[in-house]
């Protein structure tokens, strides 16, 4: 089965809820970036990921959570 990402995204449109991860790639892990999707698969991590929108409600912003109380 053949697979393609433009037929399985949805489009973004106001008034619609998304989910959406927003990742920085000035690490040196982020590059040289050939394959878009083998760089998410095998090189980017977690601690790439620099904002988080879930459901249109941004919960994490520049790598801190706003939905949750973390100690200081």
């Amino acid at each position: 089965m053949h697979f393609t990402w433009k037929k399985r995204l949805a489009h973004s449109k106001p008034g619609k809820k998304a989910d959406l991860i927003l990742i920085g790639l000035d690490a040196p892990n982020a590059v040289p970036m050939y394959d878009v999707y083998a760089q998410l698969a095998y090189a980017l991590k977690g601690s790439d990921v620099e904002t988080v929108i879930i459901g249109g409600r941004v919960v994490m912003r520049d790598k801190k959570l706003l939905t949750v109380d973390e100690p200081r």
